[in-house]
């Protein structure tokens, strides 16, 4: 997943890993849990960019085709 997000961004894979890193300790400072940042990040990409709304019984049927990717 990943990868798919480094090659939309038309970036290495590790040019984007390094681009992640540097724009979070921009904005944080530092980065204490790279891993953690990671999975925000792939989750925020299944999502198609927007935040998740966990609101009631619709967010499994809204969300179903997310996890079968």
């Amino acid at each position: 997943m990943l990868e798919d997000i480094a090659t939309e961004a038309g970036l290495s894979l590790g040019e984007c890993l390094s681009r992640i890193h540097q724009e979070a300790c921009c904005k944080e400072g530092r980065v204490s849990n790279f891993a953690s940042l990671l999975r925000v990040a792939c989750t925020t990409y299944l999502n198609r960019g927007e935040r998740l709304s966990l609101r009631g019984a619709s967010f499994a049927a809204e969300n179903a085709s997310v996890s079968s990717r």
